[in-house]
């Protein structure tokens, strides 16, 4: 995959995952940082 595109899906999980923690009141960072863990290292 190129560059490009892994950064998409990344923003992709982020802009999904932000306001989900946030309605549990859990923080954005850790919205990032879960799905940084969801995509995996590949």
């Amino acid at each position: 995959m190129s560059l490009l595109v892994q950064i998409a899906i990344f923003l992709a999980a982020a802009v999904i995952a932000i306001p989900v923690f946030r309605r549990f009141k859990l923080g954005s960072v850790l919205g990032c940082l879960a799905a940084g863990i969801i995509i995996g290292p590949a």
